[in-house]
């Protein structure tokens, strides 16, 4: 896969990405450190195209909860130093990484950061600056100089297509990923000064000679794409952020409170704190049902809680009746169960605390029991009652006798999309609408240039262009456009099929007059483009 991974679908992105990693392992003793959770993030954009995105909502919501419940995010230099043990950890340390260099981090993540001053990681791959998915060179020397931003190694190429060059597949050799990391260093310490300390596999894609290779090119740390940390230093875990992770799930990745219900976003459909007994909660098997009080725990800070005891089996647990919560069959929603075990109690290994469904018995979520510590069990479902009546709080066979407490239940569901209501619509039917010209360009309207995107076939020719800026201008006044508010806007655009199109030329979609870059894609002749990007004024 070279450049063109721009264009390549979800679908392929996410098979590449569980591509299984860590055949073998480089004998680099890890360092006794705190556990560190880190956040793998890949484009941050209005609307998600794919299962890697994360919406700009969404990571927003995110941000506020790290801020919020007083996580402290990490640059490069200090997630190694934490970890060898120079630098003492701050309170829940976490580390933010963002794959790719894409340009949507510098408009639309790094405003956010800002927001609540918290330091991240960029991993650059050094052949797709100026290629048109990644951001440009310009960019890339402004994010140099942002002191919270740490510009890391992700490779020279990310590419895995053997049959055009690629090497980053299970059979890297130590000298393809040398070549690879090696080029990357030396491009990005031309850009920031700095040699990177920190690598990103291309699709999570190493073995033991990737590892040798990113020590020897002076690499401290490297990560895959797996979720827990491997045996060293070169096999370190990232929770994969993606289009569908809840704030709940977010919560859960990283070992925090379950966030409170956004009620701006989210209603309550029911919620039990067990405050006045048992609530919804029906006995399943031999389990005893149990109201107590004092039992305070991380999710359950009014200590009211169900304890579920006297189990033999897996499936002696609590239910709770759709019916008795008040959900709708054909509906979704998102359930949040924090769930405790006694300090003093046996755990087996491998026990689990499971959330299902009865009676089809479909697994939504589980999570290891540990003596002393809260978990939490949260998953967005759609309730079906052709094949299920209730959700069931069980444990896995291992964790058969396992007593333990629910301290809340909450199932929230999604308030209802506002209608999507359109500002300015121009398809140049009547003429050039409220474009003005840009620099020496000539604007006419055209009739007869059907193309994806415009069925109508009419269009604003923009032509006579010697500069970048020969272009049409649309102003925000001539649009009804309001200051402070948020709009999406959509342009598409084309190219004739006899254009001389030339290397790296690409239509960019930006604001005037501070010239904030908002979109960009490639000029290709004979093809229709559209350039899509939220606006923030």
């Amino acid at each position: 896969m070279s450049r063109s991974f721009k264009r390549i679908t979800s679908a392929l992105l996410a098979a590449a990405l569980l591509v299984p990693a860590g055949w073998a392992s480089t004998p680099v003793a890890k360092a006794t450190a705190p556990e560190i959770p880190v956040m793998l993030y890949h484009r941050i954009v209005a609307n998600t195209p794919d299962d890697y995105s994360t919406s700009v909502d969404n990571f927003t919501k995110e941000m506020k909860y790290l801020n919020d419940n007083g996580y402290h995010t990490l640059s490069a230099e200090q997630y190694i130093n934490i970890r060898e043990g120079t630098e003492t950890a701050p309170d829940k340390p976490i580390l933010l990484t963002f794959d790719d260099g894409t340009p949507d981090f510098v408009t639309n993540a790094l405003p956010v950061l800002k927001q609540y001053d918290m330091k991240s990681v960029e991993f650059i791959i050094s052949d797709w600056i100026d290629g048109g998915y990644s951001m440009t060179s310009a960019q890339l020397e402004a994010l140099a100089s942002e002191p919270s931003v740490s510009l890391q190694n992700h490779s020279k190429t990310h590419n895995n297509d053997t049959s055009k060059g690629g090497v980053w597949t299970s059979s890297i050799t130590k000298q393809q990923a040398s070549d690879e990391i090696a080029a990357a260093n030396t491009f990005l310490k031309d850009v920031t000064g700095k040699d990177p300390v920190l690598l990103a596999y291309p699709y999570g894609s190493f073995n033991a000679n990737a590892e040798a290779a990113a020590q020897e090119n002076g690499i401290k740390y490297a990560f895959t794409v797996n979720s827990s940390n491997g045996a060293n230093n070169y096999e370190m875990g990232r929770n994969i952020m993606l289009k569908t992770t809840t704030l709940s799930q977010f919560a859960s990745m990283i070992g925090g409170p379950a966030p409170v219900a956004d009620e701006t976003d989210t209603v309550t459909v029911y919620h039990e704190t067990f405050a006045d007994g048992n609530g919804a909660a029906t006995q399943a098997g031999s389990a005893s049902l149990t109201q107590v009080t004092g039992k305070a725990f991380t999710g359950n800070s009014d200590g009211t809680a169900l304890y579920v005891s006297n189990r033999t089996n897996n499936w002696d647990a609590a239910d709770f009746k759709f019916s008795d919560m008040g959900l709708e069959n054909g509906k979704t929603y998102t359930v949040t169960v924090s769930v405790y075990v006694d300090a003093d109690a046996t755990v087996p290994s491998g026990a689990q605390a499971f959330l299902q469904t009865v009676d089809s018995y479909d697994f939504l979520a589980g999570a290891n029991y540990e003596a002393g510590k809260a978990l939490t069990l949260t998953k967005e479902f759609t309730v079906d009652t052709s094949k299920d009546t209730a959700l069931r709080v069980q444990s896995s066979t291992e964790g058969a006798a396992v007593p333990f407490y629910i301290g809340d239940v909450l199932v929230t569901a999604k308030k209802a999309v506002p209608e999507t209501v359109t500002v300015y619509h121009e398809a140049f039917a009547d003429g050039q609408g409220a474009a003005t010209q840009a620099g020496g360009a000539n604007l006419t309207q055209v009739t007869g240039k059907a193309f994806t995107g415009n069925s109508d076939g009419a269009a604003l020719y923009v032509s006579n262009r010697t500069n970048n800026w020969d272009a049409a201008d649309f102003k925000f006044s001539d649009m009804g456009l309001e200051n402070g508010k948020t709009y999406t806007v959509t342009v598409s655009v084309y190219v004739d099929a006899d254009a001389t199109v030339p290397s790296g030329a690409q239509a960019f979609l930006q604001t005037v007059d501070s010239y904030d870059f908002l979109a960009g894609v490639n000029y290709e002749a004979g093809k229709s483009a559209h350039a899509d990007q939220r606006v923030y004024r």
